[in-house]
């Protein structure tokens, strides 16, 4: 294979990998703490807003396109060391595109299910994503993270 599609297409890896991670990373470092400090109805007003706005081509196409690129990435890399690292990139994007699959989103659906008519059901409809939708937020950020990072070795060694 070429150098320069396998560094293009590890490049590309890195990159989508690298955003959805800051994606993610920010979610975890500014938008989920400030979210603690809301009271039930506007976080989950807020939550609901931000599900509807994330469904956009922009995001789409990097949520799906990091584990195709991390999979032509991990196909095309050379033998050695650099093949481990970008297996290790693509194992670590399909976990946090499996996390986000199989949980966040499913929570997200519950959530704008939910009925909101009274304070003890916004209580309610908070109280059965939050802690659940984080502690899975959190996998995946750290996975993406890891993807991104273990991409970046697999072209630089």
């Amino acid at each position: 294979m070429d150098a320069l599609i396998r560094t293009v297409l590890l490049a590309a890896a890195i990159l989508s990998s690298g955003l959805l991670a800051g994606v993610f990373f920010a979610f975890s470092c500014a938008i989920n703490p400030a979210m603690r400090r809301v009271g039930d109805e506007v976080y989950v007003r807020s939550v609901r807003a931000v599900n509807t706005a994330i469904l956009n081509g922009w995001f789409l196409s990097i949520f799906v396109g990091t584990p195709l690129l991390a999979i032509a990435a991990a196909i095309v890399a050379p033998a050695g060391a650099a093949k481990i690292w970008a297996i290790a990139g693509l194992a670590c994007a399909i976990v946090a595109f499996v996390v986000t699959a199989a949980i966040n989103v499913p929570l997200n659906n519950r959530l704008d299910a939910a009925s909101t008519r009274t304070a003890n059901e916004y209580a309610d409809a908070r109280g059965s994503f939050e802690r659940r939708w984080n502690s899975a937020h959190y996998v995946r950020t750290v996975a993406s993270i890891a993807a991104a990072v273990s991409l970046t070795v697999a072209l630089i060694v």
